[in-house]
């Protein structure tokens, strides 16, 4: 029982600091569980939303290009992968950098209009601490994907379940004679667990 509530609290606290760029803690488990769980799904979502809107055909071309540019900054550097896949063939998985997956998502030509949202964000539980004092962990997300034609009918759909790396890295920062603990979030490669036909999915 000790265990559990220790390895919960990590994923909590994991989940908060994905709710702030930037964030002052003695330690990562220093945070009271209030705080965790009202800072929790604020920035787990944001990640989802910036694709949202870069996806959407109602999303102007300069602030997609402003969206790319942010949720590039999201990210730990510009060789992180995202990994996509369809119901086509689930067995093939296709591997792009972050940047050009946005640029690509920012201009569907086969649909006039696109839907993309993610859900479900969780925090599983395989957080480990490198050699550097930085956490890293495991984001889950389900995201679900619509393309519509010009009439508003369905050309295509599914649900993906989705493990994004997260990592938490840990610097110093002196005032006065003192040394404060400061950890930044960084995501890391976006991976496929599983996709599925939407209509076999029973939504929350």
């Amino acid at each position: 029982m000790l265990k559990f509530r220790i390895q919960t609290r990590f994923i909590f606290t994991l989940t908060l600091i994905a709710s702030l760029n930037l964030v002052y803690a003695q330690s990562l488990d220093s945070m009271s569980l209030k705080e965790l769980t009202l800072k929790a799904k604020q920035k787990a979502f944001e990640l989802g939303e910036n694709i949202s809107k870069i996806s959407n055909k109602n999303t102007s071309k300069e602030t997609k290009r402003q969206l790319i540019d942010l949720t590039m900054d999201m990210f730990k550097d510009g060789n992180c992968i995202i990994e996509v896949t369809s119901l086509k063939d689930t067995t093939h998985v296709k591997k792009e950098k972050i940047r050009k997956y946005l640029n690509r998502i920012a201009d569907f030509p086969n649909y006039s209009k696109v839907e993309m949202e993610w859900n479900q964000v969780h925090v599983i539980t395989n957080i480990h601490k490198d050699d550097k004092g930085s956490y890293w962990g495991v984001l889950h997300i389900v995201q679900r994907f619509q393309g519509l034609g010009a009439n508003d009918e369905v050309l295509y759909k599914d649900v993906t379940e989705k493990e994004i790396e997260v990592k938490l890295e840990h610097f110093n920062v002196e005032k006065g004679a003192k040394l404060e603990n400061y950890y930044v979030l960084k995501f890391g490669d976006v991976k496929v667990v599983e996709t599925f036909d939407d209509s076999n999915i029973v939504k929350p």
